[in-house]
């Protein structure tokens, strides 16, 4: 509604329709992409994940944006596998503030419904 409010009349119709071609593209090409590196580097396949950074980044292993967020996903693997898992772990505020992140994940989604999104696609 928000777009459709906001666009010139003679846009309109392309924005307001390309939210859902986009949603259901997304869908679709989902399968066709690679494992996230973070869940690589947590299941301890750190070879494959170092791939899929440098064919995401297009830059070779030994570049310093790949060494980077190398660092910055094992430095979070390493700050969370020292805390308990439990499911209201995912409330609480913490370094990284997982609980806000969270409850904005979950806000967006909540809205993204009510806003009936469903019904259009």
């Amino acid at each position: 509604m928000y777009q459709a409010e906001l666009s010139h009349a003679h846009q309109r119709g392309r924005l307001v329709c390309s939210e859902a071609l986009f949603v259901g593209v997304g869908i679709v090409i989902v399968f066709g992409l690679p494992e996230s590196p973070r869940y690589l580097y947590n299941k301890g396949r750190n070879e494959e994940a170092l791939n899929v950074l440098c064919t995401v980044y297009d830059k070779d292993p030994q570049h310093p944006e790949i060494l980077k967020e190398q660092s910055d996903i094992l430095q979070v693997i390493e700050l969370e596998s020292h805390e308990s898992k439990s499911w209201f772990d995912i409330l609480k505020q913490d370094e990284v503030q997982t609980g806000k992140r969270v409850l904005l994940a979950y806000g967006m989604q909540f809205m993204n419904q009510v806003g009936g999104i469903n019904l259009v696609v």
